[in-house]
Order: C-alpha cells, then sequence, then structure tokens
C-alpha cells in the first residue's frame, strides 16, 4: 500500500508577500508567518499544514516562486559571512538567466527588510543634501549678509565669465582636499561623507538623524503641495472649459514665439544673472519691508487694477499703475509707513466644556502673539501705539482680517498643538489646542 510522502515542514519568515498552498490565504505576520517544505517549498499556515492533504513533491522552480529569507538559521549562525551569502542568494526560473536581470529595467521584488534597510541607510546618508539646502536658504534670506554679499559677487562674476563653470567641479574636489589636509595636519577629524560607526558620536548621529527626518518630511510635504497645485492648474488643459483652454493654447503659440525670439536677442548667461540676483535681492528684508508695505497700502488699488482688467479698461489699468507707484515713492521717502500687529486668541479643550479660553497659569495667555511670549488684551481693546514725541501720526488702516493657511489652519483660522507651554512659531504648531491668528494694520503719516 503506496502511502503519500510527508512534507518537511520548518518555520519560515517571509519577507515578500506569500499565499498558503491549501487556503490560497496570505500568510499574515513580521517574522514565522508560517511553515514551508525543505523538499517542495510549499507553504502553509500553522493550522493548514495540520489538516493539508497535499502530497510532497520535488522542487519545481517557476516564475512566479517567491524567495524565502530563513531569519531563524540566519541570526543562529556563527559565521556572518555565510549568512550574508545566504541571504543574498535567489533561486532563479531556469527559463531566466542570471545576465539578463537588469536593475536598470527591472524592479527587485518588494521587501519589508529591504525597504527598511534602505529607508535607514538613506536617512544617514541624506546629511550633505540637507547641509546644501541650509546653505543655500542662509544665503538667499540674508541670514549672513558678509557670505551673501560674497555669494552674490562670486555669482555675478560666473554669469559674466560662464567658461569657468567647466573647471568649477575641479575647484571644488580642489577646496575638499586642501581642506582636509589642514584637519589632518591640526589632528583633527577629516571630514566624511560615510556615517560613524563610533559609539562615542551617538548624540551627534541622533541629531543628525533627527535633521535629516525634518528634512524629508517638509519635502514631501512640499511635493504633495506642489502636485495638488498642479492637480488644481490641471483644468485649464484637460478641455474642462474649452473656452479656457482655447484662450491657453492661443496664448502658448504667441508666447513661444516671444520667447524665442527673446532668447536669441538676449544671452542666456545675463537672463540667469537677471533673475539670480532679483532673487537674492528680493529676499532682503528691507526690499520685503517695501513690498510689503506697497501691497498693504495699496491693496484697494490693486484690487481696482483686477476689475479694471476684467473690464477691459486699459485707462483704469493704467491710472491704478500710477496710483500704487506713488505710494511705493511715498514709502521709500519715508513719508508713509505702515506696520502690522497680529493678535492669537488661545483656547484649551476641556472635558465636558469643550474648547473655552481658560488655560494653565503655565500655559500662555488667552490673547498672545504667535510665540506665546507677550500677551495682548482682547483685539477689541488693542490701541494705537504712543508716538513718544515724534512727528509721526498713527491712524487705523483697515480692518482685523482673519488669517487662514491652507494645510496649517482649519477654515476658521484655528490651530492646533500638543504643547502651549513651550514658545513656538506658527510653523511649529500641531495638534490638540486651539487658536486663531487675526491681524490689525495701521500706517503713520509725516
Amino acid at each position: 500500500m503506496s502511502t503519500k510522502p510527508e512534507h518537511s515542514l520548518v518555520i519560515k519568515s517571509y519577507v515578500t508577500p506569500t499565499l498558503c498552498s491549501v487556503c490560497h490565504l496570505f500568510l499574515v505576520g513580521l517574522i514565522r508567518q508560517g511553515l514551508q517544505c525543505e523538499i517542495c517549498h510549499l507553504n502553509f499556515h500553522h493550522r493548514c499544514a495540520v489538516t493539508s492533504d497535499l502530497p510532497c513533491a520535488a522542487p519545481t522552480l517557476s516564475n512566479d516562486y517567491v524567495p524565502v529569507l530563513d531569519l531563524e538559521n540566519i541570526y543562529n549562525s556563527s559565521d556572518r559571512q555565510n549568512s550574508k551569502d545566504r541571504t543574498s542568494s535567489r533561486r532563479l526560473s531556469e527559463s531566466t538567466p542570471l545576465s539578463s536581470v537588469d536593475p536598470f529595467t527591472s524592479l527587485p521584488q518588494l521587501s519589508l527588510l529591504t525597504t527598511s534597510k534602505n529607508f535607514s541607510r538613506f536617512i544617514t546618508r541624506i546629511g550633505p543634501l540637507v547641509n546644501l539646502h541650509d546653505i543655500v536658504v542662509d544665503l538667499i534670506c540674508w541670514k549672513n549678509s558678509a557670505n551673501t554679499g560674497a555669494f552674490l559677487i562670486w555669482f555675478i562674476f560666473l554669469c559674466l565669465n560662464p567658461s569657468l563653470l567647466f573647471i568649477l567641479p575641479n575647484l571644488l574636489l580642489l577646496y575638499v582636499i586642501i581642506s582636509n589636509y589642514y584637519l589632518k595636519t591640526s589632528n583633527l577629524t577629516p571630514n566624511t561623507l560615510l556615517p560613524s560607526s563610533s559609539s562615542s558620536d551617538l548624540t551627534t548621529q541622533a541629531s543628525e538623524v533627527s535633521r535629516n527626518l525634518q528634512f524629508i518630511q517638509h519635502t514631501m510635504g512640499l511635493y504633495v503641495e506642489i502636485y495638488d497645485w498642479c492637480g488644481e492648474l490641471y483644468q485649464y488643459v484637460d478641455w474642462t472649459n474649452e473656452q479656457t483652454t482655447r484662450a491657453l493654447l492661443k496664448f502658448l503659440c504667441v508666447s513661444g514665439l516671444s520667447l524665442y525670439i527673446f532668447f536669441r536677442l538676449i544671452p542666456l548667461n545675463w537672463i540667469i544673472l537677471s533673475v539670480g540676483t532679483s532673487v537674492v535681492l528680493g529676499n532682503s528684508q528691507d526690499v520685503k519691508n517695501v513690498v510689503w508695505s506697497v501691497l498693504q497700502l495699496s491693496n484697494d488699488k490693486i484690487d481696482s487694477i483686477h476689475q479694471a482688467l476684467n473690464e477691459k479698461d486699459y485707462k483704469g489699468v493704467v491710472n491704478g499703475i500710477f496710483e500704487v507707484a506713488k505710494d511705493a515713492g511715498s514709502i521709500l521717502k519715508n513719508e508713509t509707513m505702515v506696520k502690522s500687529i497680529s493678535v492669537c486668541e488661545n483656547q484649551r479643550w476641556w472635558a465636558g466644556l469643550e474648547w473655552i479660553p481658560h488655560l494653565h497659569k503655565f500655559e500662555r495667555d488667552k490673547w498672545s502673539d504667535a510665540s506665546g511670549s507677550t500677551s495682548y488684551p482682547p483685539k477689541e481693546l488693542i490701541t494705537i501705539p504712543v508716538t513718544d514725541g515724534s512727528d509721526l501720526e498713527w491712524e487705523w488702516f483697515g480692518d482685523w482680517k482673519l488669517e487662514i493657511k491652507n494645510g496649517k489652519t482649519d477654515q476658521d483660522g484655528w490651530i492646533y498643538t500638543d504643547n502651549m507651554a513651550e514658545s513656538f512659531s506658527e510653523e511649529s504648531i500641531q495638534f490638540v489646542h486651539k487658536k486663531k491668528v487675526l491681524d490689525s494694520k495701521h500706517k503713520s503719516q509725516a
């Protein structure tokens, strides 16, 4: 009487989604999700292995064969090199030669262990990109005026002599070599791109990982915002509104020809020079103050310009532009000054009372600035600043305005945080507590 060959079952940890050979459902869990036969490589749930009547057969490799990682044997092995060789090996189909696996045209199978490993390595190695981002932001935002001025001079020099860009990589490598030589001769640790494995650097590594994670989080959020913004603009090109799409098509044809003529007449390096210097100078505090003051003082006039454009009243557009230029001139001559007061209303959620303006003594007041360090009375009781004998006379300009920020506030202007005892900026507020941002403007005249 013949008997069915019995399976030689061992507990396995699967790194890819795997189906049970009996019930055809996924083996769930992180490790030791099921059993596998060492002979025929069939996979089973623990419960299905008991009731299974599938015979054991010789192993056959096919295209849908899922490689399995034996974590138990790896962790119990004393030879790390053999374990490494065993985990990196893969069984391939006899019809798929090894040379046909191209890493550029075919993606590897999804693996939770590989994903976590690569993400951990990515976090510890993205530091140079984060440093570059911080340097660029500091230069553009004028965090150090001397460094920004020197960068602006070098930028102008490179734009006027674009051939120097070809030797720029050589200059960068020369700078790295000289700086590392100086560190070596000074008995200091040279810079390295790879993360350090020394236990004495654990604190430094933790701070760097935290900063890198913050950069990744910010980058992902920025990408999502840009993607959503592009999705909103896509309606103008998908023929949802045929009249708008036709107008855009005509504009693209005309502007494309104009841009071609423009770039043919003006050298590209001069265009880059103009755009780059405009971005750097436009981020200086003086320029931003002037632009902000002009926008606040001429808000109604700018609205009238938009209305005149919609009504095709070009004379009104020209008059509005002249009025805005007149306001800008008065600001540049210090004849007019515009300032803003931002007041935040703070509330806390209490069980049974919900959101009310009663906070702990160690927290911020009911009304304060964005950081919570300065307390204010309610917005209705705020008075105009005293001039202290100066020749400036302050007067209220405009009404209170609720500040709404997409992704940071709800539709009523509330922002949520989990800690109101600390002093933090608007950008760092996230969960639990509630506050409203309001804005008031007033001006002075000589």
